[in-house]
């Protein structure tokens, strides 16, 4: 999946408590730079392409080898907030056995699979505190026929 420019706004806490109107832009720079995610392959072929950075990664998960595996960019968020970004999930795969989502302290929520090949939108406003373990995943159940990205 390839992921671009993320959010990290202040949390609002309390119906009538608001901390800041101002919403707080990030990208793959400062505390978020490539250089201090973790790339977890489980073994597999899978790889984080950073060249787009600080606007954008591609996370393309294994292709090849048996049983299923996961494809992991994680990193502990610096402050607490809403976490917001832009996905886009591509594959070359048939069916839905390769996924893409994103990762909130070890629980994944898949966004696409191989039969949404093209597809993207937005998460918004996902809750998160200091030192929580935020990222992005890509699945692949078979690692044949090509991995998604």
């Amino acid at each position: 999946m390839r992921y671009s420019k993320f959010a990290l706004a202040p949390a609002v806490a309390g119906a009538a408590f608001i901390v800041s109107s101002q919403t707080a832009r990030a990208d793959f720079s400062g505390a978020y730079n490539p250089a201090n995610w973790t790339l977890t392959t489980n073994g597999g072929s899978g790889t984080v392409n950073t060249a787009g950075a600080p606007f954008s990664i591609s996370l393309t998960g294994r292709d090849g080898g048996a049983g299923g595996s996961n494809t992991d960019y994680t990193i502990a968020a610096a402050a607490g907030g809403l976490w917001s970004f832009h996905w886009l999930y591509t594959s070359n795969d048939t069916g839905t056995f390769d996924t893409g989502g994103y990762l909130l302290n070890g629980v994944y929520t898949a966004l696409a699979s191989n039969a949404q090949t093209g597809a993207q939108g937005d998460v918004l406003n996902v809750a998160v505190n200091a030192g929580d373990i935020i990222g992005f995943r890509v699945f692949s159940a078979v690692n044949l026929f090509g991995p998604g990205t």
